[in-house]
């Protein structure tokens, strides 16, 4: 009996165990079907995406990038392919990037005095765009550098940093212009009219047919500024008769805005798809340009020469050599040229697309909307959740023409019980009237009126984007993309 006992034992371990084994082979099947079916459904999703148009011989490409290794994380593909061709490649680089290094970032406040560490990297980061550049095919004389300070470019686009005597002051490198000696313009002033200036005479010069700059949903506050001074260049020059600038293409490429990519290391078989928040908005129109193996590779390389940011380990640098490229093309919004507008969505923004909206839904921007009657506008912001005290919206306008005097810019600030405007126009920067200004709420909207303060028949177009921020600490919640819109007699 006993050992009949141990044999039934044994044989239930053994039933057993195969009934393990074969729930886990099931597993596995199951996993590996949803797997492959997530991949190729990932597959048709990238080619359902309309190609990039390629570059040809003769063209003139200019690229502008934030800091030095953004040009190649976004575009290195694409260079490959244009130097190949026969095109011209211009690269512009906003700042020198003067941030991170490690040993700086550990010991910055101990530097916080002593501003030539961060140059110094300053300088090293230069030298790493230009080899990386170089190994591409890209001459060292196409390669400009504005010399602006990095983490300060979203300040310099604000009214009250607009002009010379109002210039931000960088924490780094502890000045209010630029400190490098092969800056575009020498000792440029940190404010935005001199990077403007600056962009405008590159492109006046360079005359691009081909015009990449960042996409305007990068979070990153040198990223969306970049796409915003070269948005604005190209609307005046246009205006200005420069005939290049309106028929010039323009395309965007991303590189923050998480959880995206996908997927982070080095994965050069995969494609590089739009993130699902921003594509679901349905306000870019993505394109894909497929890479062969060797260019995958070679922009892997590329990468490598930037030491100063990880490069050949870092995740997030190792995620973007790719099967493709991805660009955004971001078709032109039209605002009536009327004295009476009702009021619609301009600005359309995805849900819960950064940490503090999790935290604070009545800051998580989904859209704006402008409506204008009798020379009044009429901005609504509406949010994830209900309106509350804790949140201070936003909302900034850039109005630009022919001439700099055409130049217009406001920013209104305002919560559940209080109001702020400042604007800029023919050079002076002052305080609006609060008395003219009137705030209302209704549960998920969030509504401010104030006088309509474009000039008239002198403006041309405007750019306009909306963000929140936590009351009485100045951080962050969300942000909008900065949108543009001709005004138009239709």
């Amino acid at each position: 009996m006993v050992v009949y006992y141990r044999k039934a034992t044994v044989r239930k371990i053994f039933k057993g165990l195969l009934s393990l084994i074969a729930l886990a082979l099931l597993a596995v099947i199951v996993l590996g079907s949803i797997a492959t079916y997530l991949y190729f459904r990932r597959d048709r999703r990238v080619s359902h995406l309309d190609s990039m148009p390629p570059p040809r011989a003769g063209e003139t490409i200019i690229i502008f990038a934030p800091h030095e290794d953004d040009e190649i994380l976004g575009t290195g593909g694409y260079i490959q392919r244009a130097v190949a061709v026969g095109a011209k490649v211009h690269v512009v680089f906003m700042t020198n990037g003067e941030f991170p290094k490690i040993d700086v970032i550990l010991f910055e406040h101990s530097l916080s005095k002593n501003p030539q560490p961060f140059i110094q990297l300053g300088y090293m980061r230069q030298q790493e765009s230009l080899r990386a550049l170089h190994f591409l095919g890209v001459s060292t004389a196409n390669v400009t550098f504005l010399g602006y300070p990095n983490g300060y470019l979203f300040r310099m686009w604000e009214p009250a940093h607009w002009l010379p005597h109002d210039a931000v002051t960088s924490a780094r490198t502890l000045s209010t212009h630029s400190p490098y000696h092969n800056s575009y313009t020498l000792r440029a002033d940190y404010c935005g009219q001199a990077a403007l200036d600056d962009i405008e005479k590159i492109l006046h010069d360079v005359q691009p047919d081909v015009v990449i700059a960042l996409h305007p949903n990068d979070i990153h506050v040198d990223h969306w500024p970049t796409y915003a001074f070269v948005q604005f260049a190209l609307q005046e020059l246009a205006d200005r008769g420069e005939g290049f600038a309106a028929k010039a293409h323009v395309y965007t490429y991303l590189i923050h805005h998480p959880p995206w990519p996908e997927r982070q290391g080095y994965s050069p078989s995969l494609p590089l798809l739009p993130p699902a928040s921003l594509v679901q908005i349905q306000q870019t129109d993505w394109r894909r340009f497929p890479l062969t193996r060797a260019e995958t590779v070679r922009k892997h390389q590329a990468l490598a020469y930037f030491h100063t940011q990880g490069g050949g380990y870092d995740p997030l640098l190792e995620a973007f050599p790719r099967a493709n490229e991805l660009f955004g093309i971001i078709p032109m919004q039209f605002w009536p040229a009327l004295y009476n507008v009702p009021a619609k969505e301009i600005i359309r923004d995805p849900a819960a697309d950064s940490s503090n909206s999790l935290t604070y839904p009545n800051g998580d921007i989904l859209s704006v909307t402008l409506g204008l009657a009798h020379n009044a506008m009429t901005t609504g912001i509406r949010v994830y959740g209900l309106v509350g005290k804790n949140v201070v919206y936003h909302f900034e306008l850039h109005g630009g023409g022919v001439a700099p005097a055409d130049r217009v810019f406001v920013e209104y600030d305002w919560s559940a019980d209080s109001i702020s405007g400042l604007m800029l126009r023919d050079g002076q920067l002052q305080w609006l009237d609060t008395g003219s200004m009137k705030i209302a709420s209704s549960r998920d909207v969030t509504t401010m009126s104030a006088p309509w303060p474009l000039l008239g028949t002198h403006d041309t177009f405007f750019m306009a984007r909306a963000w929140t921020t936590i009351a009485h600490r100045d951080a962050i919640i969300d942000q909008t993309a900065e949108t543009t819109l001709r005004l138009s007699a239709k």
